[in-house]
């Protein structure tokens, strides 16, 4: 005769302890890693643009993220600005921060934004067919919707 399983109650005032899945912590680390080197890269910019550095935006563009001269013209003309480019850098960082945060403490939020961010990663990277972006997008937006107990450790 089988067994009757019986369900544990929570005493009121205790929350349940939810085991976060090692993966979810590695991509929180991920972006707390990008977090704080987008927030250092926007605070270089807009220091640049109030010190009067020399360098400018399609400098940093050409050589630190590879952008072809042919996509350079349309990214120049929306960010005209180092300062303004600087603190859109600084405002992804922070935003990129409390992600991390929110998967970190498996906050359901955060896991759905995180997914419509690999969404549109993988839609853009589709276009300039850019293989690590690529792969990156599905590896972590797949694990976060169909990994093994991820779905599980998440809550509102």
């Amino acid at each position: 005769m089988a067994k009757k399983r019986v369900k544990k109650r929570i005493p009121k005032g205790r929350k349940k302890i939810i085991k976060i899945p090692f993966g979810v912590k590695i991509i929180a680390i991920l972006l707390f890693i990008n977090a704080a080197f987008t927030c250092i890269f926007g605070l270089v910019m807009i220091g640049g643009e109030i010190f009067g550095a020399d360098w400018t935006i399609r400098d940093v563009l050409v050589q630190f993220f590879s952008i072809k001269e042919d996509e350079l013209e349309s990214t120049l003309k929306i960010l005209s600005s180092l300062f303004i480019a600087g603190l859109l850098f600084f405002i992804f960082g922070i935003v990129d921060f409390i992600i991390g945060y929110g998967l970190w403490k498996g906050r359901q939020w955060a896991r759905i934004v995180t997914v419509i961010l690999m969404a549109f990663l993988l839609l853009s990277s589709l276009s300039s067919l850019d293989y690590l972006s690529i792969i990156l997008s599905v590896v972590i937006g797949g694990y976060l919707l169909f990994g093994p107990g991820v779905g599980k450790s998440f809550r509102n």
